[in-house]
């Protein structure tokens, strides 16, 4: 999907799952000599850990919460963004219709078929 910063459009993917982007990567299993943390839940987002991703991109190495954003810079590198910056930067793109061929008066349809048929 395409969308919109005010004056610059860029690539982005909403992220939920694993398989919603391709630069987005399981978690690596934990540690089994690192302690492991009382709390599995997220201080970002609140979602279990297992739920998440990682993006090694722009920013480094970062966790990825369901719902945050997956942009890609000028140079074609993916960075995260919340949901929250994300939806107050950016808009969604609509490309504008095409337009149908405007109809011509009588006057102007009779001249081009005259001029159509006429031999030099």
């Amino acid at each position: 999907m395409q969308y919109r910063k005010k004056s610059a459009l860029t690539e982005a993917t909403q992220w939920f799952q694993h398989g919603d982007h391709s630069q987005v990567q399981n978690l690596p299993p934990p540690d089994p000599y690192q302690e492991i943390p009382e709390n599995p839940y997220c201080p970002d987002c609140g979602n279990l850990m297992p739920r998440h991703g990682f993006l090694d991109g722009v920013n480094g190495e970062e966790i990825v919460c369901p719902g945050d954003y997956i942009v890609i810079d000028r140079q074609g590198l993916p960075y995260r963004l919340s949901r929250g910056e994300f939806e107050s930067q950016y808009e969604r793109y609509v490309r504008p219709p095409k337009h149908e061929p405007v109809s011509i008066s009588d006057l102007e349809e009779r001249k081009q078929r005259r001029t159509r048929h006429e031999i030099p």
